[in-house]
Protein backbone atom coordinates (compact mmCIF):
# COMPACT_ATOMS: atom_id res chain seq x y z
CA UNK A 1 0.00 0.00 0.00
CA UNK A 2 2.76 2.41 1.00
CA UNK A 3 4.79 1.63 -2.13
CA UNK A 4 1.85 2.11 -4.50
CA UNK A 5 0.93 5.39 -2.78
CA UNK A 6 4.52 6.61 -3.12
CA UNK A 7 4.62 5.60 -6.80
CA UNK A 8 1.33 7.42 -7.43
CA UNK A 9 2.65 10.52 -5.67
CA UNK A 10 5.85 10.47 -7.75
CA UNK A 11 3.82 10.01 -10.94
CA UNK A 12 1.62 12.98 -10.01
CA UNK A 13 4.67 15.13 -9.25
CA UNK A 14 6.23 14.09 -12.57
CA UNK A 15 3.12 15.11 -14.53
CA UNK A 16 2.94 18.38 -12.57
CA UNK A 17 6.62 19.08 -13.32
CA UNK A 18 6.16 18.30 -17.04
CA UNK A 19 3.12 20.62 -17.23
CA UNK A 20 5.01 23.39 -15.42
CA UNK A 21 8.00 22.92 -17.75
CA UNK A 22 5.76 23.10 -20.83
CA UNK A 23 4.06 26.29 -19.60
CA UNK A 24 7.45 27.82 -18.76
CA UNK A 25 8.77 26.99 -22.22
CA UNK A 26 5.74 28.61 -23.88
CA UNK A 27 6.17 31.75 -21.74
CA UNK A 28 9.88 31.99 -22.64
CA UNK A 29 9.11 31.54 -26.36
CA UNK A 30 6.47 34.28 -26.14
CA UNK A 31 8.85 36.66 -24.36
CA UNK A 32 11.60 35.91 -26.90
CA UNK A 33 9.29 36.56 -29.86
CA UNK A 34 8.00 39.82 -28.33
CA UNK A 35 11.54 41.05 -27.60
CA UNK A 36 12.71 40.06 -31.08
CA UNK A 37 9.72 41.83 -32.65
CA UNK A 38 10.40 45.00 -30.63
CA UNK A 39 14.11 44.89 -31.51
CA UNK A 40 13.23 44.43 -35.19
CA UNK A 41 10.88 47.42 -35.09
CA UNK A 42 13.46 49.51 -33.22
CA UNK A 43 16.28 48.66 -35.63
CA UNK A 44 14.10 49.25 -38.70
Amino acid sequence: MEVSYSAGFLHFRYREYMLFSLIGSLIWVGVYLILRYHMGVKWM
